[in-house]
């Protein structure tokens, strides 16, 4: 394993520090589901529209709605140029009082997956919003490309936020083509989607800020399965109904199967995903994704496996 710059170490201190507070969040938030939050009058807020994203925003937040627009923009280019995106999504930046009258489901600061292909995002960073992260990591990421109305660390507060709303586009992204199916469907879109936003992330035109989810280091207080499980990951534990600490954990996995695949074959790692799923003309099984990337076959017998044992230990 390469070393971990000091900012995806934060990233695992953020894990580990708010395992707590996730478990008290819905399921269905955080796994990208059919969540129950709602936007009421928000769909009545102006809005910069395009191919595959609206952005709709809080009055007086146009430019920092634009700048995101931007970048998401970017983001389904990257994934329009390997698998067609059939999907739009529609992203609402909401000031504080937006947030609390409409009460998504997370705290102010943090992104939230609503109903449908729809999020939401502060519109600015507040000392509320570095507070929230400050206590999970210690400190706020300062980024100087990053322009947004507030202080360095409210802006930093922003970055978080708006790297976890691009993982959770490529999520739906990956549900929208139904590339898998047979019992491992629903860990291997997860594998998939940390493979897509990576690759868009290291793709050199910078769609994305950060790598939100690569733990690449042992991460104490995530909960692992505690259901034993055909393989060395207990995968087939995964699903819609696991709690927010073990959701995480499973992350976890998933980040470290992606820089995996990275390291084997680059970016090209996902585009022979996706040739494969368009030669088949069929979704992909486990099967198909192991031939694809044998290192993967490694991974689920848990030789790469971070926060903890699994269900059972693999067998080697």
């Amino acid at each position: 394993m390469h070393r971990l710059p000091i900012f995806r170490l934060l990233l695992v201190g953020f894990i580990v520090a708010g395992a707590a507070l996730f478990a008290s969040l819905p399921a269905a938030t955080a796994q990208g589901g059919d969540g129950s939050a709602t936007i009421s009058d928000s769909r009545f807020l102006p809005a910069i529209t395009g191919e595959w994203v609206m952005v709709r925003y809080a009055p007086g937040s146009l430019d920092r709605a634009a700048r995101l627009h931007t970048r998401l923009d970017q983001l389904y280019e990257y994934l329009d140029r390997y698998a067609d995106v059939n999907s739009t999504a529609t992203v609402y930046v909401l000031s504080e009082e937006h947030w609390e009258n409409r009460d998504p489901g997370q705290p102010y600061g943090f992104p939230v997956r609503l109903s449908g292909n729809a999020a939401a995002v502060p519109a600015w960073g507040s000392p509320a919003t570095v507070e929230l992260w400050s206590r999970l990591l210690g400190t706020v990421p300062s980024n100087q490309d990053f322009l947004a109305r507030g202080s360095e660390s409210e802006a930093g507060s922003l970055v978080l936020a708006d790297s976890f709303l691009a993982l959770d586009l490529c999520r739906l992204h990956i549900e929208s083509l139904g590339m898998f199916r047979g019992p491992d469907a629903q860990w291997l879109a997860e594998v998939a989607t940390h493979i897509a936003c990576l690759s868009a992330r290291r793709s050199g035109q910078g769609p994305l800020l950060i790598e939100p989810a690569m733990l690449l280091s042992v991460v104490p207080g995530l909960e692992p399965p505690t259901r034993p499980g055909r393989d060395g990951l207990a995968l087939d534990s995964y699903g819609p109904g696991v709690a927010m600490p073990t959701w995480l954990w499973y992350q976890a996995q998933a980040a470290v199967a992606a820089d995996l695949v990275f390291q084997t074959h680059e970016r090209r790692g996902w585009k022979r995903m996706v040739r494969a799923w368009e030669k088949k003309k069929a979704p992909l099984t486990w099967n198909d994704v192991a031939s694809l990337t044998p290192t993967l076959v490694a991974w689920r017998r848990g030789e790469y496996r971070v926060g903890g044992a699994p269900g059972r230990e693999p067998s080697r």
